[in-house]
């Protein structure tokens, strides 16, 4: 299952966050101090949103969790489509198989009450490609230099 995290809850792991990004970021990103800040800015401000994936059952919730997904809104500068963007992904331990469906199925609800076409991804894990291939994800080349 899929929570969505407050500011409030994301400050008081964020050091612990923190080089979670910096190893995680989507491929258009620089890797900066700057930019770590600006990533927390915006799940601050919510202009990003963090996701932690936890197990169902008893005990405490940071016990229970395996990862994390930060997403944010982006509007094509073209045609003004909005997605619902996969800002980065990781897990702090395996990820049970059923949680992935769970989860798309959150983001998806997410994406259609923030009135996004798609939910968009990068990712050069095969695991990932092969997971998300199975869930519907169609799959693109993302070419990067410098």
């Amino acid at each position: 299952m899929l929570i969505r995290l407050s500011p409030e809850q994301i400050v008081s792991i964020w050091e612990k966050l923190r080089p979670l990004f910096l190893s995680n970021l989507i491929p258009k990103a620089s890797y900066s101090p700057e930019t770590i800040f600006a990533v927390l800015q915006s799940l601050l401000t919510e202009s990003m949103q963090l996701w932690a994936g936890v197990e169902e059952g008893e005990g405490k919730l940071e016990e229970r969790v395996f990862g994390f997904i930060a997403t944010t809104i982006d509007t094509d500068s073209i045609t003004q489509e909005r997605n619902l963007l996969l800002y980065s992904l990781f897990a702090v331990r395996e990820i049970p198989s059923l949680a992935w469906v769970a989860g798309i199925e959150i983001l998806e609800e997410f994406k259609k009450q923030n009135k996004c076409k798609k939910l968009i991804a990068y990712t050069e894990v095969p695991e990932v490609i092969a997971i998300t291939k199975r869930l519907g994800f169609k799959q693109y080349t993302f070419l990067t230099r410098g």
